[in-house]
């Protein structure tokens, strides 16, 4: 077993994961890059930002 303070690789890859999610949401919500429906392209960026931030929660409930 890992002691808790330990960065380990599936740690590091959680939180890069996270930020990717992060900012395909505010790409997708606040920017014209992809070609979409500007309806569809809000409501897919609302989910990727959720998403984002349900991982980041659990990777916090997960490393405490």
């Amino acid at each position: 077993m890992e002691p808790k303070g330990v960065l380990n690789f599936k740690l590091i890859w959680g939180i890069l994961m996270v930020l990717i999610y992060l900012t395909m949401g505010v790409v997708l919500i606040f920017t014209d890059i992809f070609t979409m429906a500007k309806t569809f392209r809000i409501v897919i960026g609302v989910l990727f930002f959720l998403y984002g931030i349900i991982r980041g929660f659990s990777i916090i409930k997960f490393n405490k």
